[in-house]
C-alpha cells in the first residue's frame, strides 16, 4: 500500500492504537480521515513521515496526550481536525508555520493555557473551533490578520479581558464567544457592522456591559442573536429584519418591548425574561 494516497475509516467502531509507520510505510498518503471511532493511544507519531499529508482528521476518538510538535513540521497540512479527544496540554505556537492551514479543530478536549499570539500568521484559516477547553488569557488581537475566517468558535473557555476592537473579518459567517469570563462595553458590536454574512453570534453567560448599539440592524444575515446572563443595559434596539431567534434574558434591559419586534415576521423564538422592562405588551404581537 506504498501508493496511497487516501485512507478513509471514519464512523466505524475501530478501538485500540493506530499501527505506526514504521509498521506500513505510507510516504504518499495526503488525506487521514479516522473520526468517529474508539481509537486509543498519543496521536500515531508515524503520520509524521508523510510529508505530503494534507488533511488530518482524528476527531472524536480517544486519544490521550499533547498535540504533537511533529505537526508544524508538515508544510502541506491544510486541515487539522483533534477535537473531541483526552488532549491535554498547550497548544504549540509552531503551528503558525502551517500558512496553508483553512481548518483548525481542537474542540471538546482538555487543553489549556493561552492562544498563542502566532496564531495570527494563519491568514488562510476559513474555521477555527477552540471551544470547550479550558483555554485562559484574553482574545488575541492578531485575529484580525485572518481575513478568510468564516467560523470562531473561542466558547467554553475561561477567556478574560475585553474584547479587542476591529478584529472580525468582512467574511464571518459565525462567532460564538459564549461562557468566558469576558467583560467591558458591548459596544464592540459595532465593529460587526461590515459582516454582511454573519448568520450565528453568540455571546451569552459573560459579564459584558453596556447598551447594544443600534447597528445591529444592519446585520442583515443574522439569524441567532444569544446573549443572555450578561450586565447589558438600556433599550432593546431594532433588530435584522431577518432574525429567527433572539436571547437576552437575564440583563438589566429597561423601557418598553419596542413596537419594530412585532414586525420581525420570521421571529421563532425570543426570550426577554428576568429584565427590567416596563410598559405594555404590544397589541402587535399577535399580527
Amino acid at each position: 500500500m506504498s501508493n496511497l494516497l487516501a485512507l478513509y475509516l471514519s464512523k466505524n467502531n475501530l478501538s485500540r492504537h493506530v499501527p505506526n509507520n514504521q509498521s506500513f510505510n505510507l510516504p504518499m498518503l495526503q488525506h487521514v480521515t479516522l473520526y468517529k471511532n474508539k481509537l486509543t493511544g498519543i496521536v500515531p507519531p508515524g503520520f509524521g513521515a508523510c510529508r505530503y499529508l494534507q488533511q488530518f482528521i482524528l476527531a472524536y476518538n480517544e486519544f490521550t496526550g499533547g498535540i504533537p510538535l511533529w505537526l508544524s513540521a508538515m508544510p502541506e497540512l491544510t486541515v487539522i481536525s483533534l477535537g473531541g479527544n483526552d488532549l491535554y496540554g498547550e497548544i504549540p505556537s509552531g503551528l503558525s508555520n502551517l500558512t496553508g492551514l483553512t481548518t483548525l479543530d481542537f474542540a471538546t478536549s482538555k487543553l489549556q493555557g493561552r492562544i498563542p499570539p502566532e496564531m495570527g500568521r494563519l491568514t488562510q484559516l476559513q474555521w477555527l473551533s477552540l471551544e470547550m477547553n479550558n483555554l485562559t488569557g484574553t482574545i488575541l488581537s492578531s485575529i484580525k490578520n485572518m481575513s478568510m475566517i468564516l467560523m470562531l468558535d473561542i466558547s467554553y473557555n475561561s477567556l478574560t479581558g475585553t474584547m479587542p476592537r476591529m478584529i472580525f473579518a468582512d467574511s464571518l459567517t459565525e462567532l460564538h464567544i459564549s461562557e468566558n469570563k469576558l467583560g467591558g462595553e458591548v459596544s464592540f458590536l459595532d465593529d460587526l457592522s461590515s459582516c454582511k454574512s454573519l448568520k450565528y453570534f453568540d455571546m451569552c453567560k459573560n459579564y459584558f456591559t453596556g447598551t447594544i448599539p443600534s447597528s445591529i440592524s444592519n446585520l442583515s444575515s443574522l439569524q441567532i442573536f444569544r446573549a443572555f446572563e450578561n450586565q447589558i443595559t438600556g433599550h432593546i434596539p431594532n433588530m435584522p429584519s431577518n432574525i429567527l431567534f433572539i436571547d437576552l434574558r437575564n440583563n438589566q434591559l429597561t423601557g418598553e418591548i419596542p413596537i419594530s419586534i412585532t414586525k420581525l415576521k420570521n421571529l421563532q423564538g425570543l426570550d426577554l425574561s428576568t429584565n427590567t422592562l416596563s410598559g405594555t405588551i404590544p397589541a402587535q404581537i399577535g399580527n
